[in-house]
């Protein structure tokens, strides 16, 4: 039995099935050219001949769109593995925590790269529940983030700053206290950031708890901006506190 139309090219066959139709009982025979990698589909019918028939045609269009699909996600970069979560990305996209289990319980804490997770710098090592509290709060233009922890004992920040390829931390200035009339036991002193008012100036709220000889609690908050120059160096542009 002839083609319909003629052969250009040389073709093997792949497969040979049956086609299980009551109004078109064929052959679906999936075969490769020389010059094409991606195999075809086509209907060979008895009285017809073989041809290219229109549920042929979508069977193969499907087919590639699956192939092209698969192709893509296996090219795409994977941003966590088993056991971590990434999250807080960078404004740019460039950048993202990373939290990673670890077999005794830890949770690693880093800053890696969204692109091939390359690892930046180190930010913590803490441990469940605590770790579900740590967040980055970026700067706008991605050059300065702060990084937001918690223990048992307080909340605390770290601020960083773009250096070439990575980050390094810049250092905190003094905070003053609140006064503490009465004080009894130790200061619970907590440093959350708010928001950055500026590429170079992030809000922080300054909250201490304490006890008195009468055994009253008492709190004290502060919203403190922290700016930092073109030398690297943080200092405060004004304290708030809130009555």
């Amino acid at each position: 039995m002839k083609p319909t139309a003629p052969l250009r090219n040389n073709f093997n066959v792949i497969a040979i099935t049956p086609w299980i139709s009551s109004r078109c009982p064929a052959t679906l025979v999936r075969f490769a050219s020389s010059r094409s990698r991606t195999p075809a589909v086509l209907l060979f019918n008895d009285s017809r001949g073989l041809s290219l028939s229109r549920m042929s045609r979508l069977f193969f269009i499907r087919f590639r769109a699956v192939f092209v699909a698969a192709a893509f996600i296996l090219a795409a970069p994977i941003i966590g593995f088993a056991g971590e979560k990434t999250r807080d990305r960078s404004p740019d996209g460039r950048f993202a925590m990373s939290l990673e289990d670890g077999e005794d319980g830890e949770v690693r804490i880093t800053l890696v790269e969204t692109k091939g997770h390359k690892f930046v710098l180190k930010l913590d090592d803490s441990g469940h529940p605590y770790s579900d509290a740590a967040r980055i709060l970026w700067s706008p233009d991605s050059m300065r983030f702060a990084f937001f922890g918690k223990d048992r004992k307080r909340d605390w920040t770290y601020l960083y700053i773009r250096k070439d390829s990575g980050f390094e931390e810049v250092e905190l200035p003094d905070i003053p206290e609140c006064d503490h009339p009465g004080l009894t036991g130790y200061i619970n002193s907590n440093l959350t950031p708010k928001s950055w008012v500026k590429p170079n100036t992030v809000m922080l709220i300054a909250h201490d708890e304490w006890t008195t000889e009468d055994d009253k609690a008492h709190e004290c908050n502060r919203t403190v901006m922290i700016a930092i120059d073109s030398s690297r160096k943080a200092s405060i542009q004004s304290i708030q506190q809130k009555k």
